[in-house]
């Protein structure tokens, strides 16, 4: 397995300053990931699975600031934010 990490300090907690991928993320969230909705804000890092180097990301994992797995996807009814 391979993965690449990437960190989301762009994102904020802060509602009133929202970068441009948090904005483009929230129109995926709701719909594909209803039991991560509400985990998408505490997220840090995203770590990115990948089967070998030529492939697309199998799994999404979101990651707290300490780097503890908050969320993975796909998972049961959550797509992620690749499919």
């Amino acid at each position: 397995m391979k993965y690449i990490e990437i960190e989301m300090n762009e994102i904020e907690t802060n509602p009133k300053k929202k970068s441009f991928l948090g904005k483009l993320l929230s129109l995926f969230i709701s719909e594909a990931n209803p039991d991560f909705d509400r985990y998408m804000n505490v997220v840090n890092y995203w770590q990115l699975e990948f089967e070998n180097e030529r492939s697309i990301p199998s799994r999404e994992l979101g990651l707290s600031n300490k780097r503890e797995v908050i969320m993975k996807m796909p998972y049961k009814n959550n797509y992620g934010l690749l499919d």
